[in-house]
């Protein structure tokens, strides 16, 4: 049997509220099915996200290879209440009894330690520690302060600055070809980003600006743009795109 082919097993890093809407998603079919392929999921979640949901469920034991485990059966069959204590020991099950039983007692640095040595990388360390907090808050288990905070949500990206890719300007007539960005109609400091893609064989193109402060933006809003900045990247990488489009750079995304 073929799978889909997604990041190796490490430690859950998309959001927590995904795994959600997939097992409510699930509930809603008429029955759950045998597999859970790229022709099934990708009517509901983008590339790039739903890849990384399918290899967070195979992390958490809910799928062996595409196909749906006993686990995760029982666990978009079950009550709200009942789908917490099934969640709990999904937990406990993934991730070891004591990383989620000594939860109370720990430091960040224990968490941290704790969630690296299952597998995390650099690159998906800090949102595998955040699905792992939100996880533990939403089953109600004592998560200390200092830990809680570690959890990202709409306001936890204060105080820090974000680094967003700067997608490439079009150069066209009444492109922003200059690369400047221009401040939203608020006079608020954002910048607006311009983004163009090329249609294949020259048929045309389509630009969309858009405008993201790093410091209030959510994690499901972020995903999908940057999800949507993967997607035209690549559309411009095809045969007949644009090929002499500029480099791409790097913009800090700063609140005023």
């Amino acid at each position: 049997m073929t799978t889909d082919k997604g990041p190796a097993s490490v430690p859950v890093y998309t959001s927590y509220s995904t795994l959600g809407t997939f097992l409510d998603w699930l509930k809603d079919m008429t029955a759950i099915p045998t597999r859970i392929d790229r022709s099934l999921w990708s009517t509901k979640f983008s590339g790039a996200g739903g890849l990384l949901l399918m290899a967070g469920l195979r992390f958490l034991k809910l799928l062996d290879g595409d196909k749906p485990t006993d686990a995760l059966e029982d666990l978009v069959l079950a009550d709200p209440e009942r789908r917490k204590t099934l969640l709990l020991a999904v937990l406990r099950n993934a991730y070891g009894p004591a990383l989620v039983d000594e939860l109370p007692k720990m430091t960040p640095r224990m968490l941290d330690d704790g969630i690296r040595a299952l597998g995390s990388t650099d690159a998906t360390h800090r949102k595998a520690v955040s699905f792992f907090v939100n996880a533990a808050k939403a089953l109600g288990l004592n998560v200390p302060a200092n830990i809680a905070k570690k959890a990202r949500n709409k306001s936890s990206m204060a105080g820090k600055k974000k680094t967003v890719p700067k997608p490439l300007i079009d150069n066209r007539k009444g492109g922003n070809g200059s690369g400047a960005q221009k401040p939203t109609p608020g006079g608020d400091g954002i910048p607006e980003i311009t983004q163009a893609v090329t249609f294949q064989n020259g048929a045309g193109f389509v630009r969309i600006s858009y405008f993201a402060d790093g410091f209030k933006i959510s994690e499901a809003d972020e995903d999908l743009l940057n999800d949507l900045i993967k997607r035209m990247r690549r559309h411009n990488e095809l045969p007949g795109g644009d090929a002499s489009r500029p480099e791409e750079t790097r913009v800090e995304v700063m609140s005023p």
